[in-house]
């Protein structure tokens, strides 16, 4: 009868062991922004780790940063692991481009200030 007393809390703390550990394998999207629904050209995907992208306001900061540059179809941000990823119709823009625009500085009240720095790349792939 003793053991019954114990089996919610068991329960409950194994459940949370094994959301923790799963979390590790789960990612969800801080940002997903459609920038062009109607785009022609060739598409091209981009995948960033870009450093300064840390949380929503973050990563709403650079969408907000690198909506001038010509191209730019969708961004979504990963605050968790600073990855950005860029879909660009590739007969606009390149992604030099993109990332000479996401290492610009920001004009502050102070000067301008470099915000973001892209580290690496993880991949990127075009098509039709």
């Amino acid at each position: 009868m003793r053991w019954k007393i114990w089996i919610i809390p068991a329960v409950i703390i194994i459940t949370t062991i094994m959301g923790l550990q799963g979390a590790r394998y789960l990612t969800l999207p801080t940002l997903t922004f459609v920038y062009q629904h109607d785009h022609e050209g060739g598409t091209a995907k981009l995948d960033l780790i870009v450093h300064g992208v840390r949380c929503y306001g973050t990563a709403n900061f650079l969408r907000q940063h690198i909506a001038d540059v010509p191209g730019i179809i969708s961004l979504v941000a990963y605050g968790a692991n600073h990855r950005v990823v860029i879909v660009y119709d590739s007969t606009l823009t390149s992604a030099e481009e993109i990332k000479r625009a996401i290492e610009s500085p920001v004009k502050t009240r102070r000067g301008a200030v470099r915000f973001f720095k892209v580290r690496s790349q993880a991949a990127t792939s075009q098509s039709g």
